[in-house]
């Protein structure tokens, strides 16, 4: 499988002609753990890549994630945004909107690891 970059610097996976498997709960409910408790952004940072997400917004939202927490900070609904505003990334991310909704819309991922192991 090839790599492209779009229009962000991304390097995503080429998928034309793939029926990639999605779960965009999955991936909603993780993300939404690893803002709203850094342990699980520690927990599953070495699990995924940018590429393993779906939904585009969704992937520029987990190199948000992995920005903050390679400048050494917790990673958490403001930092995060805060490093996608500063990078001219936030309505790539899905807007403020997506990413404040995320903290407190979504159930408790109990086990995260088994939810990153199905996205």
């Amino acid at each position: 499988m090839t790599a492209h970059i779009d229009a962000t610097g991304l390097r995503l996976p080429d998928v034309s002609g793939i029926a990639p498997k999605c779960n965009l709960e999955a991936e909603l409910d993780l993300l939404a753990a690893c803002l709203s408790k850094p342990d699980v952004f520690d927990t599953v940072q070495d699990l995924l890549r940018s590429e393993h997400f779906y939904a585009p917004q969704l992937r520029v939202l987990w190199v948000g994630c992995q920005g903050v927490a390679d400048a050494g900070e917790v990673v958490s609904t403001a930092t995060v945004r805060n490093f996608l505003r500063d990078r001219n990334l936030l309505d790539k991310a899905g807007g403020v909107e997506l990413i404040e909704s995320l903290e407190f819309s979504r159930p408790a991922v109990v086990m995260p690891e088994r939810v990153a192991a199905v996205i």
